[in-house]
């Protein structure tokens, strides 16, 4: 899948929040741009392409179609599951509990962050909390918008079983959001 999700944050605010022995948010910030321009992509047992993996974390070209973690009747297949086929062993010397630094939903590709300690993840997740972390979503729409950049800042709740949308806008009970949108062709 082409990668439609891209993370970016400033190098000096990642690297206090997310520097370990054992990783370089700069590192990586520099690297996955790299390797997907090199097409060094490569491709796990479990049918995941990897971008990029060190120590502490891996980040994999997530397809569209593909859940993230059970949910409901979804059980087999997910994200989750093909991390734990890969990293989870009998022998403690050996296990490592992979960790999602974020979700994409089921039908965006792109990007997923994962995470190899509880170190890196307590910082991933606060840079995520804090709004520390930068996410670009490329879109093909139908239509043509009236400009060709604008932002839209208003609070979103999930969708209800009554509108059926992923999400909306909900005044009373939303979570802040801010998108701004900007025209390629």
């Amino acid at each position: 899948a082409a990668v439609e999700t891209l993370l970016e944050c400033d190098d000096a605010l990642m690297e206090e929040y997310l520097n370990t022995e054992k990783f370089s948010a700069a590192a990586l910030q520099k690297a996955l741009p790299r390797a997907i321009a090199a097409g060094k992509m490569k491709y796990s047992d479990e049918g995941l392409v990897v971008l990029y993996e060190d120590d502490a974390v891996l980040a994999i070209d997530k397809p569209s179609g593909m859940t993230v973690h059970p949910v409901g009747r979804i059980r087999h297949g997910t994200l989750i599951n093909k991390l734990h086929a890969r990293f989870r062993s009998e022998d403690p010397t050996r296990d490592t509990v992979p960790r999602l630094g974020h979700r994409l939903d089921k039908d965006t590709s792109g990007v997923v962050l994962v995470v190899k300690n509880r170190e890196v993840d307590a910082a991933v997740t606060e840079a995520f909390t804090r709004r520390r972390v930068k996410k670009t979503y490329l879109a093909i729409v139908e239509g043509h918008p009236r400009e060709d950049s604008f932002e839209v800042d208003a609070p979103i709740s999930e969708g209800t079983a009554l509108d059926r949308i992923a999400v909306r806008i909900d005044e009373q009970d939303g979570k802040p959001a801010r998108t701004r949108f900007e025209r390629r062709q």
